[in-house]
């Protein structure tokens, strides 16, 4: 190979890699797709300090397992639903429309009745303690004590 060859060969490859250079600042590629978070302050949703569960459902409201009870994000409005013994919610699930909640020595759904409000309907029975953590495996609803 002629010299002459050469130094035309390498003065492409470093005109090349300074083009492609020049792109990479102009046209930057991100690896992650941005998101928004929006952090509110406790005083702003009204309940306890310690969220345990968060699950969101099709419509994209959000539900969240707090030291208060279950809390509730539709839109920018928060509502506050407290456990009947006044437990924290630890666990949080929705399934099929309903909402799955599990606290201590409880656990229960939540159902809209015909008025649009939220019922609390529990799975314990008498006496006997279970908590925490709901599972959707095959449609079917489960429990981790």
């Amino acid at each position: 190979m002629s010299w002459k060859k050469l130094v035309t060969s390498l003065l492409f490859f470093y005109r090349f890699g300074l083009f492609l250079m020049i792109l990479m600042v102009l046209f930057p590629v991100r690896a992650q797709i941005p998101f928004r978070v929006t952090n509110y302050e406790r005083s702003v949703y009204s309940a306890g300090n310690q969220n345990w569960a968060i699950d969101l459902d099709n419509a994209g409201n959000l539900y969240v397992g707090n030291t208060k009870g279950l809390l509730i994000l539709k839109g920018t409005s928060f509502s506050l639903f407290e456990m009947p013994l006044k437990t924290p919610v630890r666990s949080v699930r929705f399934i099929d429309g309903l909402i799955y909640s599990g606290s201590f020595e409880d656990f229960c759904y939540w159902q809209k009745d015909e008025a649009g409000n939220l019922k609390y309907h529990s799975l314990v029975p008498q006496g006997f303690f279970a908590r925490w953590r709901y599972r959707k495996d095959f449609l079917k609803v489960g429990k981790q004590s």
